[in-house]
């Protein structure tokens, strides 16, 4: 299973731009002002489980609001393209066979 990748650009007239690379594939998410805490968190990229938990997210109010976008941006994401990004939009492979087992 490939995993997702949240990382920002390069620091552009005072902004950040995040993105969410799954596999070879990269989506916009948004923008947000410069800080250099965002900046040195997110420019490699982080995992989208570890972006998306509380309580790494640290104490500074930049740092909350990049969480809180993300929540809303992924879904977002998931269903104008089609991805399954979040733990809970992925089926299981239990639940598929149970369904299997109901149809034969």
């Amino acid at each position: 299973m490939k995993q997702s990748v949240v990382l920002c650009t390069q620091p552009v007239r005072g902004t950040l731009y995040f993105y969410v690379r799954s596999g070879k594939e990269e989506h916009y998410l948004f923008g947000q002002a410069f800080r250099p805490s965002l900046w040195r968190r997110f420019r490699s990229g982080i995992l989208l489980d570890e972006a998306l938990d509380w309580t790494r997210c640290g104490p500074r109010p930049a740092d909350r609001k990049v969480c809180e976008k993300l929540f809303k941006a992924i879904p977002c994401i998931e269903k104008e393209y089609g991805l399954a990004l979040l733990r809970k939009s992925r089926r299981s492979s239990r639940r598929r066979r149970w369904e299997d087992e109901e149809a034969a």
